[in-house]
């Protein structure tokens, strides 16, 4: 049974961590408002392999860390997989694409196997899902959006069959677009004052205020030629800079904060696994990889990097890892890492400068480098070390502490007063 909830559980579950598997994951991707639902970045998220990853791992680990729930995810994963697919297929953009991602390949043949997939299984496919939802009693996609899906599905096979028929050396599906359609019907949407029902009268205000505004001019990277040198709003471009400080705040933090970084010192002790850590052990790859490209040194590699591992703190990568190329971190190094992590959280409410990030690593880098892990017998290679990790990490870090602030504080927000329009209370 295809289940909604998990994803909801998933965001739920991780709500209360600042390193999460998947970071991105908001209440407006949950329980979106009206407005929030036209979003279509959104919906692609949700279907995105990052969630699909989070879903399997606490699938495979929900004895282990407590999530009884995930335990009958599988048919709710594959139908996710599906629906990526299905927007992977009408999403491509590029003709230069890795050859490791078959999915992202242009078309070039009539009878390639993605299109026989779109036209012939997807369809079936849904066409069970719909069977048993009905002999259950369940719920199911809309009759509005199953036709439509199914009339996408078609259309791009004979879009892209003719085309190539016609001499198209490849297509590109992602070229195949409603947008300045939606464009216009989001612009006249908003126009009249955030309206959910237009009329014939809202629909008059919305066109004489876009033609009065040109909120709607052609923008300059398009390929027809635009008359105005007029931006969204109406306004005369100018090329406006903000030049933000570039010199770091200098705070003295208390030693209690300070001597949190003393524990890259210590022997790695990690606990007991959790998300919160198997997300950390992601992030750790990417730092190992990054090392990789810069250094390529043997030394700083081995230190911070093992073999290929399916531990339950390494499952996230092993995961994405279809093509055994992602690296796995070592135990130190996630060490290192929740150690950063916890001087963030207690030293970024002592700043109130605009550049943060630039005035925590100051003070983490120095420390870390010094860490036995990081040395080595080239010259500058834990400097370099170092410094990667904490560009890596910490506006990471600083960034998931904000948002989820946000999410903290948005649960309660509430009208001071009652509202004279009823457009504000729906919304």
């Amino acid at each position: 049974m295809v289940m909604r909830r998990l994803v909801a559980a998933t965001y739920e579950l991780q709500s209360t961590e600042t390193t999460k598997p998947v970071p991105f994951l908001t209440r407006k991707h949950i329980a979106p408002t009206n407005f929030e639902k036209m979003n279509v970045k959104r919906a692609k998220d949700i279907f995105s392999l990052k969630v699909i990853m989070a879903l399997e791992y606490l699938k495979d680990h929900s004895q282990q860390i407590g999530a009884h729930e995930f335990c009958n995810a599988e048919a709710t994963i594959t139908f996710m997989k599906n629906i990526k697919k299905w927007f992977d297929i009408d999403d491509v953009n590029s003709s230069n694409t890795d050859m490791h991602k078959p999915e992202k390949i242009h078309f070039f043949n009539i009878d390639h196997k993605r299109l026989q997939w779109l036209v012939h299984h997807f369809p079936r496919y849904l066409a069970k899902i719909k069977d048993a939802s009905e002999k259950e009693e369940k719920g199911f996609l809309s009759k509005e959006t199953y036709q439509a899906i199914l009339v996408t599905s078609s259309s791009t096979v004979e879009c892209v069959r003719y085309l190539l028929q016609s001499g198209f050396q490849f297509v590109l599906t992602s070229a195949f677009n409603s947008d300045a359609i939606e464009l216009f019907f989001s612009a006249s949407r908003q126009m009249p004052g955030n309206n959910d029902m237009l009329d014939c009268r809202a629909v008059v205000c919305s066109l004489n205020r876009i033609l009065k505004t040109a909120i709607l001019s052609v923008p300059s990277t398009s390929n027809i030629e635009s008359r105005s040198e007029t931006n969204l709003i109406g306004m005369t471009r100018k090329n406006i800079y903000c030049a933000e400080n570039s010199h770091s705040e200098t705070v003295l933090l208390p030693q209690a904060v300070t001597d949190i970084l003393l524990g890259v010192q210590k022997t790695p002790s990690l606990g007991y696994p959790t998300v919160e850590v198997a997300s950390m052990a992601y992030i750790g790859g990417y730092i190992v990889s990054k090392v990789v490209k810069k250094i390529n040194c043997h030394l700083c590699v081995n230190s911070i990097s093992i073999s290929k591992c399916s531990s339950i703190l390494m499952d996230l990568i092993h995961k994405r890892d279809d093509c055994n190329k992602l690296n796995y971190p070592s135990n130190s190094l996630l060490w290192i890492l929740k150690v950063i992590y916890e001087f963030v959280m207690k030293a970024v409410v002592a700043y109130v400068s605009s550049n943060v990030s630039a005035s925590v690593s100051e003070v983490v880098t120095p420390i870390l480098s010094e860490a036995p892990l990081l040395k080595c017998s080239h010259s500058g290679h834990s400097q370099t070390s170092s410094e990667i990790i904490c560009e890596s990490v910490i506006p990471l870090f600083l960034k998931n502490i904000t948002l989820q602030t946000t999410e903290r504080f948005e649960r309660v927000k509430y009208l001071n007063t009652k509202s004279q329009n009823k457009k504000v209370l729906r919304v």
